[in-house]
């Protein structure tokens, strides 16, 4: 996230947290049962998690808009075993992986409108 503050996430939602650039850890409380395999921050606030759990067959992929302090499931992808996440900006992200599944292999995409605060209309 910055020279400070970095993540590790793992097998069975294991999430850990540095404030003092890696010299100490802290063990996060668990936000999900899948194997998380990668997390991507665009800024302090905003970031992105993966995971699959293979005993439901099911990615999933979470987001924090609060520095990591709460994490809520963005999507549920079924048959896909999510494992790496791209972020360009709050945007545009990708998230990659294998197919659990026999159909064809997918490359999902996130593509949203943030609004301009200087174009968005005063009420009054």
């Amino acid at each position: 996230v910055d020279e400070m503050t970095g993540w590790i996430v793992g097998e069975g939602g294991t999430m850990l947290e540095s404030v003092d650039g890696g010299k100490s850890w802290t063990l996060r409380e668990e936000i999900s049962r899948a194997d998380l395999n990668d997390l991507e921050f665009v800024d302090g606030s905003s970031g992105w998690i993966v995971g699959y759990d293979p005993s439901v067959g099911e990615s999933s992929i979470l987001r924090t808009r609060d520095g990591g302090k709460t994490w809520t499931v963005e999507a549920i992808v079924e048959g896909e075993s999510l494992r790496r996440l791209l972020f360009r900006d709050e945007a545009t992200g990708f998230a990659v992986g294998s197919r659990e599944r026999r159909l064809p292999q997918r490359i999902f995409m996130r593509r949203s409108r943030i609004p301009d605060p200087e174009r968005v209309p005063e009420t009054h």
